[in-house]
C-alpha cells in the first residue's frame, strides 16, 4: 500500500470524526439543543483535534464448494486499529489482525505499520507476522521497504477545512442521554449523503474515471443509500467521546440484490454469504498516547521485515 493510500484511510477517519459529532455549550437538557447548531459547533472544535483512534472491524462468512463439489466454509474476522497523532508532528500506527478459517483450518496474520514524520518527510516501517508461505507472498507484494520515504509531509496531507463536512450531513437528530465508558453523553444521529460525495468525486476524477466505472460506483452508492452516523459527546463539555458507522444493514441489502447474480455466475456452485459486517468506530479524541517506532523495527531499515 502506498503512502497516499494509507494516509487517505486516515483522512477518511478524521473526516468522519469531524462529521460525526455534534455539540453545543453546557446544558444536559437535550430538549433545548439545536441539532444543526450542535453539528456546526463541534466541527469547529474538531479542527483543533490533535489525536484520535479508529477501529475498523470486518466479519465475513460464506459457504461454497471446491472444484470437486466438496463444501467449503470460509470465514474472515479482521480488525484494524489506527492510532493517529496530528500535532506537533504526524505519527500513525496501524495494527491489523486477521483470522481466516477454511473448514476449521485457521490462518492468523498480524501486520503492524508505522508512518512517521522525520525531517519533513513521511517514513514507513512495517512488520508482518504470518506463516512463512503467506509471509513471503505478502512481503513480495509490498511496494516499499522499512524506512522508505513516501513523500513530503505537504504531499501526504490535505489542507482541508473540516467545517465543510457539514455539507455532506443531513437530518441531524438528538436521540437522548446515554452513558458511554462511564461518562454521561448526548447521543446524536445524522445521515451521510453518499450521492453528493460521489457526484463531487466524479467531477474531480472526470479525466481518470471511465464511464463504466462511474456508473458502477454510482450504482453501488445508490444501493448503500444514506449512511447513518451515530455520535456520542460529553453531556457537559460536548467534547466527542465516540462515533460509529455500521454498514451491516446496507451490506445485507446489497447481498439480497447480488446473491441471485452470484449464484448464476457460479453456475450452481452454491455460493452463499452467511454473514457480512463492516463497522468503523472512532474514539480517543485528543487522548492517544504517544508512541515510537520499535528500535528493532528501525534497525531493520532497508529490508522488508518479517517475524
Amino acid at each position: 500500500m502506498r503512502k497516499k493510500q494509507v494516509w487517505a484511510i486516515l483522512l477518511v477517519c478524521v473526516l468522519l470524526v469531524f462529521s460525526l459529532t455534534a455539540c453545543n455549550g453546557g446544558s444536559a437538557d437535550v430538549t433545548k439543543l439545536d441539532p444543526d447548531a450542535l453539528l456546526k459547533e463541534v466541527l469547529q472544535k474538531m479542527n483543533d483535534t490533535q489525536s484520535c483512534s479508529a477501529l475498523v472491524s470486518l466479519v465475513f462468512d460464506a459457504t461454497t464448494t471446491d472444484e470437486n463439489g466438496v463444501p467449503l466454509r470460509i470465514s474472515i474476522d479482521a480488525d484494524a486499529t489506527i492510532s493517529a497523532i496530528m500535532k506537533p508532528s504526524i505519527k500513525e500506527k496501524l495494527d491489523i489482525n486477521i483470522v481466516a478459517d477454511v473448514n476449521g483450518e485457521k490462518l492468523n496474520i498480524k501486520i503492524q505499520m508505522y508512518l512517521v514524520e522525520e525531517n519533513g518527510q513521511m517514513k514507513v516501517y512495517l512488520d508482518i507476522d504470518a506463516p512463512s508461505a503467506a509471509n513471503e507472498e505478502m512481503m513480495k507484494s509490498m511496494p516499499f521497504k522499512n524506512g522508505d520515504t513516501l513523500g513530503s509531509v505537504e504531499e501526504s496531507t490535505a489542507d482541508t477545512d473540516m467545517n465543510t463536512a457539514i455539507d455532506y450531513l443531513s437530518n441531524p437528530e438528538i436521540i437522548g442521554l446515554e452513558t458511554v465508558d462511564g461518562k454521561e453523553t448526548i447521543h446524536m444521529q445524522a445521515n451521510l449523503d453518499t450521492q453528493k460525495i460521489i457526484k463531487e468525486a466524479q467531477v474531480s476524477e472526470q479525466e481518470s474515471m471511465t464511464a463504466e466505472n462511474a456508473a458502477a460506483l454510482n450504482l453501488a452508492l445508490r444501493m448503500l443509500g444514506h449512511i447513518q452516523l451515530n455520535i456520542w459527546m460529553d453531556a457537559t463539555t460536548h467534547d466527542p467521546v465516540k462515533a460509529e458507522v455500521d454498514l451491516g444493514d446496507q451490506l445485507d441489502s446489497i447481498l439480497e440484490i447480488l446473491m441471485p447474480l452470484m449464484e448464476m455466475e457460479s453456475e450452481g456452485a452454491g455460493v452463499r454469504i452467511n454473514e457480512i459486517g463492516l463497522k468503523l468506530t472512532l474514539s480517543d479524541f485528543n487522548a492517544v498516547q504517544d508512541f515510537e517506532v520499535p528500535v528493532g523495527l528501525k534497525a531493520s531499515k532497508g529490508t522488508k521485515s518479517q517475524t
